[in-house]
Order: structure tokens, then C-alpha cells, then sequence
């Protein structure tokens, strides 16, 4: 089956992802310590071993040596072949993509505060792809740790300060060169505003099309993200300009939720979307005040037990069943601080009863 699924996607991230979605996990083992690991999705390097191992044919490898085995093999020797033609086809070729929805828009021009270069990466969890850009390992050290940063993030800062820049290209050429005639600025003019419209709006090969035209270093620091763009992508090749290069820097903030960092652009979270799992959170908490406004439970031990929660969890949930309704209305719309998790929720112990308390404890702007 999996052999199968990789022929007809052609691709070890597109083969991962669909084996995801469809419920496909790693062999469940159980340690001496009693520790389970695996039942995982499989990742690239994962499905890649897979593919490659000659188990599946009725043989065994030893060190760099394959040997036939005392089994019967599962893959029949045609399919075996056909896998091993393509992977050996996309490994000679590894520009050809068929995911080019997930290539990386910064692959290459991508460095950490420290100068270090960031390489692509990514994870599959709950059949989900989640893309990142992280320190190259061979730059990682004891004292410098790896950096490790959400691609679409970083990607959407990018595009939305080149964009902003692009707005403006033209009274930004004027400060640097004053032999410009009108002619030249209505050039860069329509240029800048080209480029603009397909970062901002262009399908994945546009925008990417137009970033890798304008920008050749992105630099992120503590505050900020420092992006170099090259003015050769909007000025005539017989009339460059000097320096040939202009810097901008797009304000952000590190914000940790969970294992995760985001990062905000000038304090306001660019990717805001609803959070499913505060969404549920909210529901749970609904459904709790309605369970204890209908029971007939002589103590919360016993409406615990009814519910199926814990003493301490239906506490939580009860008080946050109290919550002011613009704190809900802004978690299902999506506007909830960056910084507020659901853990961050359940254990806000010490929330007020007051509303006016309840949004400032929780990072919320009081909406009067």
C-alpha cells in the first residue's frame, strides 16, 4: 500500500502527508521501562527508510551488504524496482518538486541572530504539516542553541514589509540617487507596483517569483527581522543604483505558546486565526455550567464524576464559564492575544470574577 501511494505521488512529502491524512502511522513499540513510543505519523526520513528497506522483498542488510532472507517478501520485486527507479530519479534531481505549495520561500537567504543560516524543515503532527525554518545543525553548539522558527511566520513578515516597502520604492530611489529624470520613476513606479500586487496577491509561484527577485538576505534578530532587497529588480540594468542595495527592518516580538514561537509583527499577531483548541475550550466550558445547572449532583466530586473530568478540571472550566462575553466573542473570532494558550487558560488559577479583571489578567484590551 504504501509502496503503491508513493508511485502515484511521486514524492516523499506528498506520500507522508497523504499516508497522514488517511490514519498511516509508525509500528507502536513498548520499552522495558514501560515508555510507548511510535504510532507517530511518518515523516520524510521516515517513509524514506521505509521505502528503502529490502525487508519488504525477503532480504536483510548487513552493514553495506544485502542478503536473502529466511522470510517471504511483501513487495513484489516490480514494484520494489519502480519505488527504487523514482527515489533514485528525485534524488538525482532534487529541484524537481511536485509540493511546490510547500517549497520554502526563504531557502537560502534565511539567517538567525547569530549569522547562522536557517534550512528548511518541517514536522507532521495529527496529520498536519507544520513548516519551520531552524538553525543549520552544524552551526548548533552547546552554548548556541538552534533557532527554530514557524516558516509561515517568518515568510509573512517578509512578504508584508517587501510589499509595504514596494509602496513607497520610488520616493525611496529619489534619496539615494538625484540624476533620476521623471521617466526613471515612472519605471520603478510601475515595477515596484507590479511586484507588490504578486507578493501581496500572486498564487504560491508569484509571490515566491517576486521575493526571490527583490530580497537576498533575511536576518533575524531579537526585535526585529532585517531584510537586504537589491534595487536591480526594479532599475534598469544601465542605470544602477548605489548603494545597490537598501536594509528595512520589520519590528517583531517572540512570542512562546507551548513548544511553539510566534512572531508578531509591531505587536499585532499577522496570522491571527481562531485557535480550535481555545474554541473547544470555551465549549467545554459551556457545557459545564449547563451540566451543573441541570444536575442533580450532591457534591462537584460527583458532577466530576458524571462529566468525566476531574475534580480540578471542572473547577477550571467552571471559571471560565464566568468569563466576560467579549473575552469569548475575541477567542471565536480569532482575536485573542498571541500569547494566550489553552494552558495559559486552565491554569489562570488566580482569574478575577470581574470582567474588567478577567481582560487585563489574560492580555485582553478592556472594550468598555
Amino acid at each position: 500500500h504504501i509502496f503503491e501511494r508513493y508511485l502515484v505521488h511521486g514524492s516523499l512529502v506528498d506520500t507522508a502527508e497523504a499516508l497522514a491524512s488517511g490514519g498511516v502511522v509508525g509500528k507502536r513499540r513498548t520499552m522495558t521501562s514501560g515508555k510507548v513510543v511510535g504510532g507517530q505519523p511518518l515523516d520524510r526520513g521516515g517513509l524514506a527508510h521505509l521505502l528503502r528497506n529490502p525487508l519488504y522483498i525477503g532480504k536483510v542488510r548487513h552493514r553495506q551488504q544485502v542478503y536473502a532472507g529466511e522470510h517471504a517478501g511483501i513487495v513484489s520485486p516490480q514494484l520494489w524496482d519502480a519505488v527504487q527507479a523514482k527515489l533514485d530519479a528525485n534524488l538525482a534531481a532534487p529541484s524537481v518538486r511536485t509540493h511546490t505549495k510547500h517549497r520554502s520561500l526563504l531557502a537560502g537567504i534565511a539567517f538567525d541572530g547569530l549569522g547562522r543560516r536557517l534550512t528548511p524543515s518541517h514536522a507532521v503532527a495529527r496529520g498536519r504539516r507544520f513548516r519551520y525554518y531552524i538553525t543549520h545543525r552544524n552551526a548548533v553548539t552547546d552554548a548556541q542553541p538552534q533557532w527554530r522558527l514557524p516558516a509561515h511566520d517568518l515568510e509573512q513578515v517578509v512578504a508584508t514589509a517587501t510589499a509595504n516597502w514596494l509602496d513607497h520604492a520610488d520616493g525611496a530611489a529619489a534619496t539615494i540617487a538625484s540624476d533620476l529624470d521623471a521617466s526613471d520613476y515612472a519605471s520603478i513606479g510601475r515595477a515596484s507596483r507590479r511586484l507588490a500586487t504578486s507578493v501581496r496577491d500572486g498564487d504560491p509561484a508569484e509571490r515566491r517569483d517576486a521575493i526571490r527577485a527583490l530580497v537576498s538576505r533575511v536576518e533575524v534578530g531579537e526585535d526585529a527581522v532585517a531584510i537586504t532587497l537589491h534595487w536591480s529588480a526594479l532599475v534598469a540594468a544601465d542605470h544602477p543604483l548605489h548603494p545597490a542595495t537598501a536594509t528595512i527592518a520589520a519590528p517583531v516580538s517572540k512570542v512562546r505558546r507551548g513548544t511553539d514561537v510566534r512572531l508578531i509583527i509591531g505587536g499585532v499577531d499577522a496570522t491571527a486565526s481562531r485557535d480550535p483548541r481555545l474554541v473547544e475550550l470555551m465549549v467545554e466550558a459551556k457545557v459545564a455550567h449547563e451540566r451543573l445547572r441541570a444536575s442533580s449532583a450532591a457534591s462537584l466530586d460527583d458532577l466530576a464524576a458524571e462529566c468525566g473530568h476531574s475534580r480540578k478540571h471542572l473547577s477550571r472550566l467552571l471559571r471560565l464559564a464566568t468569563l466576560a462575553p467579549d473575552i469569548v466573542a475575541a477567542i471565536l473570532d480569532g482575536r485573542q492575544p498571541a500569547q494566550l494558550s489553552r494552558i495559559a487558560m486552565l491554569e489562570a488559577d488566580d482569574l478575577p470574577m470581574c470582567w474588567a479583571g478577567q481582560r487585563e489578567r489574560l492580555g485582553f484590551t478592556a472594550t468598555g
